[in-house]
């Protein structure tokens, strides 16, 4: 698949957005039960800024993304306790600086 197009996976994912050599590639939606990602894309994975709606950890996370994790500036708002945690990732973890926001 080349372009732009629509693609529901067989676990359910919904796909919509921009692809190269049948992978989801520049901006883009991924949608399923337990996340909804809205950003972008590169060989299928997030890849430079994106907005993850984690529906099973009850988290909102605004940032940007390498090889399919977080990495660099971001901010994570926690929706069960209200925390907002503004700063730098690696890997998915926080990293080094930031701001923590007790609600």
């Amino acid at each position: 698949m080349q372009g732009k197009g629509r693609y529901t996976y067989s676990n359910g994912k919904v796909f919509e957005g921009d692809y190269v050599e049948g992978a989801p590639y520049g901006f883009g939606v991924l949608r399923c039960q337990q996340f909804y990602y809205e950003g972008f894309f590169k060989s299928g994975l997030f890849e430079g800024h994106g907005k993850l709606h984690d529906f099973v950890n009850n988290e909102f996370f605004e940032g940007e993304y390498y090889d399919g994790k977080r990495r660099g500036k971001g901010q994570l708002v926690d929706r069960k306790t209200g925390e907002i945690f503004s700063g730098y990732w690696i890997e998915d973890m926080k990293e080094g600086p930031g701001k923590l926001i007790d609600s």
